[in-house]
């Protein structure tokens, strides 16, 4: 269940990563803190029906490495993080083969929602800009702030702070610089990087 979850999984102890809805600069912040239940918890409490469903839902969780799931074989797996209160992902730079399948294993441990759309080469601006005037719609977040341009390749959809998402496509099969953007309103600007999409 959710809340076996909750209570089961660890809260992450650095400042880097808080755990969702927890932060350091609360000055009782060591009283919630908590490691993870050891094997030996676990052993212990083996015939407990929330531990065995837990365990059970881990190993069915589509958070568990892309490595880790047989349809996954063959294809080129790309794991993309933000920087929580930097407004940056953790790579400006990705390789991948031309025509290649790609699961692309998006984390955004952020405070804020943000997304991952991949563009033509060139269109930074052009895409960037359409999506700042998607804020003035109505419906410009219910459509991610993702553009209707023919520019736009591939595209999460945005992910709430804490979450994750898998997008998974096929690389072009044209060779150069496809740039990927966050194109939240603001964001884009300095939410960027590029795929490299190489000969094979």
């Amino acid at each position: 269940s959710a809340k076996a979850r909750y209570l089961l999984l660890s809260i992450p102890l650095t400042l880097h990563d808080p755990g969702p809805g927890f932060f350091r600069d609360d000055p009782d912040w060591e009283k919630y803190a908590r490691n993870p239940l050891s094997q030996k918890d676990f052993d212990e409490l083996a015939d407990v029906p929330a531990v065995t469903t837990f365990l059970e839902n881990q190993k069915r969780s589509p958070e568990l490495s892309a490595s880790q799931n047989p349809q996954d074989k063959g294809k080129t797996i790309i794991h993309l993080s933000t920087l929580p209160a930097k407004m940056l992902f953790d790579k400006q730079t990705i390789s991948v083969t031309a025509g290649s399948d790609v699961v692309l294993l998006f984390d955004n441990p952020d405070g804020m929602a943000h997304n991952v759309v991949i563009i033509k080469p060139g269109s930074i601006n052009k895409v960037g800009h359409a999506a700042e005037e998607m804020a003035k719609t109505k419906n410009g977040y219910e459509k991610n702030f993702v553009p209707d341009l023919p520019e736009v390749l591939f595209a999460t959809p945005l992910v709430n702070a804490g979450n994750k998402f898998r997008l998974e496509f096929k690389a072009p099969g044209k060779p150069g610089d496809y740039p990927f953007i966050c194109s939240f309103p603001g964001h884009w600007q300095v939410m960027r990087g590029i795929i490299k999409v190489v000969k094979p």
